[in-house]
């Protein structure tokens, strides 16, 4: 999907008929993603028409602060958008359970999913201080390709996009930064 930067750049300036129509281009784009975050993510059934309202209106609110100047750099600002709108529609159809500590208001450790042992809940968390740990110590280049493959769901060519290099660059990136993963991550119960 290609969107003219004119019509983005026009839209930033506030043209209201620069931003119909950029919304209007970015619907395929928007369904697609929504419809795959939530059921890969959610895993279960939610409103995907709520969801896609909630990013257009995003976009109405935020376009202004866009401030990238490749459709590389945009995607990328839309399909976090579209990502943290999924994530909110989450947390609001699967609200926190009520505190195990009566002694705090509204706070106290509370079970994020539901179902899970907080002995589970506790070595999720383990295992992700040790993946960030992992990733501060990669060179920035490689920590941002994982982050953004592994973590964000964006594509490659995304990816190799927003990095400035060629698509099979990126996989050589991936591949060796993998193996380097493996090397300081030995007893991870995961294979990356």
């Amino acid at each position: 999907m290609q969107i003219p930067m004119e019509l983005v750049y026009e839209a930033r300036k506030g043209s209201q008929a620069a931003l119909e129509r950029l919304l209007k281009e970015l619907q395929p784009h928007i369904h697609e993603r929504v419809n795959r975050k939530v059921f890969s993510t959610a895993g279960r059934l939610q409103t995907v028409s709520d969801i896609v309202q909630n990013v257009n209106i995003a976009i109405v609110r935020d376009v202004c602060n866009f401030v990238g100047d490749s459709e590389g750099k945009f995607f990328a600002w839309l399909n976090t958008l579209i990502n943290n709108r999924v994530i909110d529609s989450g947390r609001e159809n699967n609200p926190p359970t009520e505190s195990i500590d009566p002694n705090r208001s509204g706070g106290g450790l509370e079970l994020e999913a539901p179902g899970l042992r907080p002995s589970t809940l506790a070595q999720d968390r383990e295992l992700a201080e040790t993946l960030r740990n992992a990733l501060a110590r990669l060179p920035p280049r490689e920590a941002d390709a994982m982050r953004m493959i592994f973590i964000e769901e964006r594509t490659r060519v995304e990816v190799a996009e927003v990095l400035g290099i060629e698509k099979n660059n990126l996989d050589q990136i991936v591949f060796r930064t993998v193996r380097k993963l493996r090397r300081l991550l030995p007893d991870a119960p995961f294979n990356p």
